[in-house]
């Protein structure tokens, strides 16, 4: 691993050269003509950046070229001017004008009324530049700085954040999967492209998660989303200065954790820039048994090779050595039917430390941005993925009501992403009317390969284990996995896309989205190579459309929206008669108001939404036709979603969501029609995070946060109809004291020491304590 890292980090500075920068500087006043201290002034998709002095003065040095000059700040409106930087020389810039006055600037600075949980806009929601409340599509963004007034120290907490999302499921390798509109989404995407990760994900280099609600086949393709939606995950980036922050944090069951995180400019000019975000971490399990052992590594590349030409380099690597965590399938036969019933000694792991995994996931992610004109830009763009594993995965399998079964899945597998994207933007005006376009072409390659085997152990009495129950360890499993039939399987996947979206200012206030993708899908099959026999060879084509509407009630504040989206996923096999079966797809129509108001103190998002799926697959309910399906199941998901991120008094700041989801089986087999899909998640769900933070005086960094997230009962948990999982409302608390040079953290989660579940009855952590202190240059 050290040896990956150096070669990476020296080949970065082969890289480094010298560019041809120049200075611009000039001054932002308030519509008083007085001086604006504290305003951000930015060069557009660039990490130059510098805030305003006392007098209003910016001075940044950059690369010679054209770029777009952002000044903003919270409470007043965005401004952008076209600049150039001519090679060495410094630019004086004409006086910019803030529409804000000076007392309302100062009460914002001094007061610290900042709306610090806010949206970020984003160029990946839409793969343009446009707003917020320019955009028809509901999105959540869950920013660093609240999961670190959070102590999130595990990917699947940050997920507290999001309405509707339930509890999410860790799966036996620890990857994240939660619930969105009624549908299961896992975290797939990095940076807008392909971040396929079969393991877990270290929050460590995590700017921020974009969590884009409803089907989005459209902009993203099939392979990577969810009619429910997806996750993006936005990786911190290198910036213009040197600087960085190192973090430990220790807590309940043996938690250690260490990060650091290091920018530093490569050359005076700074034209290349470096960042590196590391972390390890060790925990125990709060049962007998059970451990986590992990080390990341993010290094991060930025290099201006010219006023028009720049390139971003990123990887991560994360190695994982861990135990299982708790999978538990019940009796399809059980006659409890409530979680809280099941006999279970839950500080009984029913598994062994030296029956563990290592997972290794390597991603890499490389950009080139080319500025064609003034008005159009190229970005094109590669990322691979990675996953290796191999050692012993746990799972338990309820036989009785009173004993379950080992079992273990052995052998190396092998998970393994490409995608290659191009991307052209522009904006240009049509008839009179301003039109931003993005034309994108897309490669994406899935392969997975395996020489597994399923071991069946051992079966033990749950509620009365006996001796039975320590008679289990890596020499019996190794035994065992020696004289096993192992099953090779290859499997490999390729899509070809292409897709164009406009978004087109009818009128000032008036904004219309038109958008289209085909997709190409060729399934290369199963090869069994034991058997040496390939199945499951097949293409589909698929389009897949995308419309929305916005209209601003009052310009920059209030927003209504409409879409329609599409979603679709490929289905192989054929029906009776031989016909091949067509992709399934999912239509959604959404209707909502979008609010940035109270000098963008107040922001928030109100939506309706209705999603059929079609076309999908059940039993042939001809007798004739045993072991056959048809094409004409349908699944219909409706709902509505409140979020708020407001912060009403100086050093308040309020998260707040709700979340409604109806989820059934329309047409379906026989006893599926009318139930809610496992996965759906809770019908009503709801968070909150609230924070004080004193911003004057003595005690001036001292902060206190509290919140908690609630969810309905789940019913016919894992296809076991009557069986159910409790409504569960569970409440953290934080303290911290923050100054410029250093922060203090202290955590308690699930004060109240509720026992909860989630989807897949994995009984959820209870009580905890967590510190932390960061150290920051």
């Amino acid at each position: 691993m050290k040896n990956i890292y150096l070669l990476i980090v020296c080949s970065l500075f082969v890289l480094v050269a010298n560019a041809q920068t120049g200075i611009i500087t000039g001054k932002v006043v308030t519509s008083e003509k007085e001086a604006a201290p504290g305003v951000t002034v930015r060069l557009n998709e660039t990490p130059f950046s510098v805030v305003t002095n006392d007098k209003g003065i910016y001075k940044i040095q950059a690369p010679e070229g054209h770029y777009t000059l952002v000044v903003s700040f919270i409470g007043s409106e965005t401004r952008k001017q076209e600049v150039h930087i001519n090679g060495s020389r410094t630019t004086d810039i004409p006086t910019i004008i803030l529409k804000e006055s000076v007392a309302q600037l100062n009460t914002v600075v001094v007061n610290g009324a900042t709306n610090k949980f806010a949206h970020d806009e984003s160029d990946y929601i839409a793969k343009l530049p446009i707003t917020n409340l320019e955009n028809p599509q509901a999105y959540t963004t869950i920013p660093e700085n609240l999961m670190k007034e959070q102590l999130v120290v595990d990917y699947k907490d940050a997920f507290k954040n999001l309405s509707g999302s339930g509890v999410p499921s860790v799966a036996n390798n620890g990857r994240v999967t939660i619930s969105a509109r009624g549908f299961k989404v896992r975290s797939q995407i990095v940076n807008g492209m392909t971040g396929y990760t079969m393991t877990d994900i270290d929050p460590a280099n995590i700017a921020r998660i974009e969590v884009i609600k409803g089907p989005s086949a459209t902009l993203f393709g099939s392979s990577l989303t969810s009619y429910g939606g997806l996750v993006n995950i936005v990786t911190k980036q290198p910036y213009d200065h040197l600087g960085g922050s190192a973090s430990y944090t220790a807590g309940s069951w043996g938690l250690n954790r260490l990060t650091a995180d290091v920018n530093l400019p490569l050359n005076k000019e700074k034209t290349a820039l470096f960042r590196t975000n590391i972390a390890s971490q060790n925990e125990k399990s709060s049962q007998d048994a059970g451990f986590i052992k992990g080390t990341f590594i993010a290094p991060s590349f930025y290099y201006q090779i010219n006023s028009r030409v720049s390139v971003i380099m990123d990887a991560s690597f994360y190695n994982r050595d861990a135990t299982s965590p708790y999978w538990l399938t019940p009796f399809k036969g059980t006659k409890v039917r409530d979680a809280r019933d099941m006999p279970l000694n839950y500080d009984l792991s029913f598994g062994n430390n030296d029956v563990s995994f290592n997972a290794r996931q390597l991603n890499i992610f490389a950009q080139v941005n080319t500025i064609i004109s003034d008005h159009w830009k190229s970005s094109t763009s590669f990322s691979r993925t990675n996953m290796d594993q191999d050692g012993y995965t746990l799972s338990l399998n309820g036989l009785t009501d009173s004993t379950l079964a080992r079992v273990i899945g052995a052998g190396p597998i092998n998970y393994a992403t490409m995608e290659v994207q191009q991307n052209f933007t522009g904006n240009f005006k049509l008839a009179g009317m301003k039109n931003r376009m993005v034309l994108g072409l897309d490669f994406y390659q899935y392969g997975d390969n395996g020489t597994t085997a399923t071991l069946q152990m051992d079966t033990v009495n749950f509620i009365h284990p006996g001796s039975q129950y320590g008679n289990f360890n890596k020499t019996l499993v190794d035994l065992r996995a020696a004289g096993a039939t192992y099953k090779a399987i290859i499997n490999r996947q390729n899509t070809y896309s292409a897709y164009a979206s406009d978004v087109i200012n009818l009128t000032p206030q008036l904004i219309a989205m038109l958008s289209l993708r085909i997709d190409h899908f060729q399934n290369k099959g199963t090869w069994n190579v034991s058997k040496g026999v390939t199945t499951g060879k097949y293409d589909q084509t698929a389009l897949s459309p995308k419309f929305g509407l916005v209209y601003q009630l009052i310009p920059d504040k209030i927003s209504l929206y409409g879409n329609y989206m599409n979603g679709f996923e490929n289905v192989e096999g054929t029906d009776f008669e031989g016909r091949s079966f067509k992709p399934q797809q999912a239509n959604q129509w959404e209707t909502g108001i979008k609010l940035d108001i109270v000098r963008g103190m107040l922001t928030g998002t109100f939506s309706y939404y209705d999603i059929l799926v079609k076309d999908v697959l059940r039993t042939d309910p001809d007798p004739t036709h045993a072991g056959y399906s048809v094409q004409d199941g349908t699944q219909r998901s409706r709902g509505v979603e409140v979020e708020v991120v407001s912060n009403p008094v100086a050093g308040l700041n309020i998260v707040a969501g709700y979340a409604y989801n109806f989820s059934e089986y329309v047409k379906a087999d026989d006893g599926l029609k009318g139930t809610r899909p496992d996965g759906a998640g809770p019908v009503h769900t709801a968070n909150l995070w609230t924070s004080y933070q004193v911003y004057r005086g003595k005690l001036k960094g001292l902060g206190i946060g509290a919140g908690g997230f609630y969810g309905t009962q789940l019913d016919n948990l894992k296809g076991l109809v009557g069986f159910t999982v409790p409504a569960y409302a569970i409440v953290d608390a934080s303290l911290f004291y923050d100054r410029t040079k250093y922060r203090l953290g202290f955590k308690v989660n699930n004060i109240g020491d509720e026992r909860y579940w989630n989807n897949r009855l994995q009984l959820q952590p209870s009580r905890s304590f967590s510190a932390d202190i960061t150290l920051r240059f």
